[in-house]
């Protein structure tokens, strides 16, 4: 635990230039509006020299983790109507099938037990307790179970009914993606750190659907791109946007939102990431499948 001027020099010694935004000033964000952890995460998007980081004023950490702030207050706007529209959908296509509402979910629960206390306790929550208690636990209708769970729960549930009943369009494990970058924004982490790690993996149903979205993208290239967890994350949520969300309205109106983001706020400081391509890079990916996303809708 470092007093503020003293983290000061600690950026100063790795390279951190204060030449656009003076040390005082540095002094007083740190104190009042981020933490030097959070803040300094993003100076892994740029390169080193001899152990000195290559172009990175103080401003950039700053620009960055309010550019992060947008993104993580859009991506839980996102993964809400997500959420909402998968199991709108689910229910509609249970009911055309002619399943067992109670049925399936007892046959779900018996393969697994670890959501029964799950259930149990939501039973305590205020928010939900006048839906469970109309029943004996754990027998619940297929619309209060989904109520009742969390998003991750929900999402191995969206698994197992996507293997039973062969679901639809969306692949499960691009959901998995959406889940992560989800979770990550709900627990504030940082979304936009580490952008030129490709030691992840690609996972083959979002290359497909980037192919099929921009056809003209090298397929090297997509999934040079996808390596990178927080990319494949974001945009598996504007694929899930693509195929999931049914309302044009509130489709469109969630990928305004990342529009303007991407227009607007994240170019007003662009001149600070001439020294750092994997954030430029990852910007041009990103607008692209956007673009494509929001036109195709």
């Amino acid at each position: 635990m470092l007093l503020p001027e003293q983290l000061i020099e600690k950026l100063k010694s790795k390279g951190v230039k204060f030449e656009l935004y003076s040390e005082e000033a540095a002094i007083n964000f740190i104190n009042y509006h981020n933490y030097y952890v959070k803040l300094t995460a993003y100076k892994s998007n740029f390169s080193k020299h001899d152990n000195q980081y290559v172009g990175l004023d103080f401003l950039a950490l700053k620009d960055l983790s309010t550019i992060d702030m947008h993104l993580k207050h859009l991506v839980l706007k996102a993964t809400l109507g997500i959420e909402h529209s998968l199991k709108v959908n689910m229910l509609k296509d249970i009911q055309e099938r002619g399943i067992d509402e109670f049925q399936l979910v007892s046959d779900y629960l018996f393969r697994y037990g670890r959501v029964l206390k799950e259930l149990s306790e939501r039973r305590k929550s205020s928010y939900v307790n006048n839906l469970l208690s109309k029943y004996h636990h754990p027998c619940y209708p297929i619309w209060v179970f989904l109520e009742a769970i969390s998003f991750g729960e929900f999402v191995d549930f969206y698994r197992y009914y996507c293997e039973t009943y062969n679901c639809g369009s969306l692949n499960y494990k691009i959901l998995y993606s959406v889940r992560d970058i989800r979770n990550a924004a709900a627990h504030n982490n940082c979304i936009i750190h580490n952008l030129g790690d490709k030691r992840g993996y690609y996972k083959n149903e979002v290359v497909s659907k980037v192919q099929v979205l921009v056809p003209e993208m090298k397929l090297r290239t997509i999934r040079d791109r996808l390596k990178n967890r927080s990319v494949q994350d974001f945009v598996s949520i504007l694929i899930a946007l693509d195929i999931v969300v049914l309302s044009e309205e509130v489709k469109m109106k969630l990928l305004e939102d990342f529009d303007l983001l991407f227009n607007g706020r994240i170019l007003r400081e662009a001149h600070l990431y001439r020294s750092a391509p994997a954030i430029g890079q990852t910007y041009e990916f990103c607008k692209k499948v956007l673009d494509t996303v929001i036109a195709h809708g």
